[in-house]
Order: structure tokens, then C-alpha cells, then sequence
């Protein structure tokens, strides 16, 4: 446990050469660098704002953007940002939101990642799951 002159403590759960710390893993690879991504417990549920709430349009639109910048920035391996990308544009399709906003929102960020080669790597991301 972590203690800082704010009174505040942090668990984390550490097994060999990874932490899981919030919703975050970060793990020591053999070249000394460190890798990280995101970490969903056993228990995650859809917790997303469903397309039919009634926030303005403009939560609804900026709402699955937000959130692929952010998996965007907690994953540092290409591969697992492209599972985690594909993973959260599943979870948000699952709670109505418009496939193509979404499919928008994902090619902008590969865009300015310079990864827009893989933005369709995945032929479900476009289908809603069920």
C-alpha cells in the first residue's frame, strides 16, 4: 500500500512482473521498458450512457470518442490498443449507440495515431452484438 503526505493509500495487486493499479496493467518487459493497458475486472459491467438517455447530443456524440482516447493512451502495445479499441466499439454498439459515429470516432483516432491501416481489422465492428 502506497502513502502519500495527503493521507491517501492505493492497493494494488502485483504478481511477478505486472501491476494492476486502478483500471490499469503495467508490466516490466525483459528489454527494461515498461507496457501497459487496460485492465476490466471480472466483475465490469456496460456502464455506458445508453444512446436513449436524455443527455444532449453532443454527450451522446463526444461520449464514445472520449472514451477511445483514453484506451488509446492506457495501451501501449498496438495490438492490444486495436483489441481494446474494437472491445469498447462493441460495448457502445451493445448500448444503441449509431454504428457510424462510432465507426467515425475509431478512424479519427487511428488517424492520429498513424495507424489507419488497422482501422478495419476487425469486420465485426461494425455489427451490433445482441
Amino acid at each position: 500500500m502506497h502513502r502519500n503526505p495527503f493521507g491517501l493509500a492505493f492497493d494494488g495487486l502485483q504478481k511477478g512482473n505486472k501491476v494492476v493499479y486502478f483500471d490499469l496493467i503495467l508490466e516490466g518487459m525483459e528489454d527494461g521498458s515498461i507496457s501497459s493497458n487496460i485492465h476490466r475486472k471480472f466483475v465490469d459491467g456496460n456502464q455506458y450512457l445508453h444512446a436513449t438517455s436524455c443527455h444532449p447530443p453532443h454527450v451522446l456524440e463526444a461520449l464514445p470518442f472520449g472514451e477511445l482516447v483514453r484506451v488509446s493512451r492506457l495501451c501501449s502495445d498496438k495490438n492490444e490498443l486495436v483489441k481494446e479499441m474494437e472491445r469498447t466499439n462493441q460495448m457502445f454498439l451493445y448500448r444503441g449507440y449509431d454504428p457510424d459515429n462510432l465507426k467515425k470516432a475509431y478512424t479519427k483516432i487511428m488517424r492520429k495515431l498513424n495507424m489507419e491501416g488497422d482501422v478495419h481489422t476487425n469486420k465485426r465492428m461494425n455489427k451490433q452484438t445482441t
